[in-house]
């Protein structure tokens, strides 16, 4: 029943005039048709669309990581459907030239997971990225931020990235898909279009109309939002 209860619970908030987002996890198996498919109820909705990047954590399969260039393919498309970007992983919007944040993991992010452990993104569980618990009672946010593991990514340096024109922006992208997907907090996100060999300078045509909107994710994950429900009048 929970694809009903989303509707449910959609339309009670459109009715409450509740700000409302459909969050959908994408990964290497979800096609253009899926895209337009979920865009369409999010504008039943008046509600915004948010992509989750898929992040192999031990669920699923590494099958379902998308490819730097089917990462790049989906923003193309979605530029050319003519939604509003409200949000963008910096490793798009650096290339983009559009306003983002860079990763702020370490910095301006922090979840409790179940257990009450704390890290600075939900995709990092375990000893090893734990700033603490919040059960114990000398953990307070001071000593979660300066805990060696919110220490570790504020330190962060990214070889691959010397000498590149969007390291300001980008920082090397996602620390997650970094360190999840290639090893190491210092690794490269794996969106980089350069380390992935796509034609940077086509990818810096790509127009997307960039918009405001008070997200709670902005600047607090990586993460992509785009509302459908204002797409330009056609020519």
């Amino acid at each position: 029943k929970a694809w009903a209860w989303v509707h449910e619970a959609l339309g009670i908030l459109k009715e409450q005039d509740v700000p409302r987002s459909v969050v959908t996890c994408v990964t290497s198996q979800t096609t253009n048709d899926d895209i337009v498919g979920l865009l369409e109820v999010a504008r039943r909705y008046g509600a915004t669309w948010r992509i989750n990047w898929f992040r192999h954590v031990g669920r699923g399969t590494p099958e379902m990581r998308l490819t730097a260039s089917r990462a790049w393919e989906i923003v193309r498309f979605l530029a050319e459907l003519g939604v509003t970007f409200l949000t963008l992983d910096s490793v798009f919007g650096a290339v983009l030239g559009v306003d983002c944040s860079p990763c702020p993991a370490g910095h301006h992010t922090c979840r409790i997971h179940e257990n009450m452990e704390t890290s600075c993104y939900p995709f990092l569980k375990g000893a090893e990225w734990s700033g603490g618990n919040i059960l114990e009672k000398d953990v307070s946010l001071e000593s979660i931020y300066e805990s060696s593991a919110f220490k570790r990514l504020r330190a962060r340096k990214v070889p691959a990235c010397d000498g590149c024109p969007f390291q300001d922006k980008c920082r090397g992208g996602c620390v997650t898909r970094a360190a999840l997907h290639n090893g190491s907090v210092n690794a490269v996100d794996d969106f980089c279009p350069i380390v992935a060999g796509l034609n940077v300078e086509e990818l810096t045509q790509i127009r997307v109309r960039k918009g405001k909107g008070d997200l709670v994710h902005d600047g607090y994950l990586c993460t992509t939002i785009v509302d459908p429900n204002n797409p330009p009048a056609s020519e």
